[in-house]
C-alpha cells in the first residue's frame, strides 16, 4: 500500500509524487493524493483521462486513475448498494 513519497510516472517518465494515501472504505480501494509536474501547462479532467499514470510502490508499477476532483458520491449510491 502507498503511504506517501511514491513516484508518479507517465509514459515511463517521472512526473510527480504521492503526498499521502489511505484506504477509502466507501470506494473499496486506496485513495492517493499527490501532484504532477505540468511544465506550466493547463490541466483539465479530459487531459488527465487521456494520459496513463502509474505509481511505483516498492518497485511494482501500479496503474492509477488521476482526477482533479475528489471521489464523491453525494447520493450514497455505493454505500447503499
Amino acid at each position: 500500500m502507498a503511504h506517501g513519497g511514491e513516484l508518479v510516472l507517465a509514459a515511463g517518465r517521472a512526473v510527480g509524487e504521492i503526498t499521502s494515501a489511505a484506504f477509502g472504505a466507501a470506494l473499496g480501494r486506496v485513495v492517493m493524493l499527490g501532484y504532477i509536474e505540468t511544465g506550466g501547462k493547463s490541466v483539465d479532467e479530459g487531459s488527465l483521462v487521456r494520459q496513463r499514470f502509474e505509481v511505483d510502490i516498492a518497485g511494482d508499477l501500479i496503474d492509477v486513475t488521476a482526477s482533479l476532483g475528489s471521489p464523491y458520491d453525494p447520493a450514497n449510491v455505493r454505500i447503499r448498494g
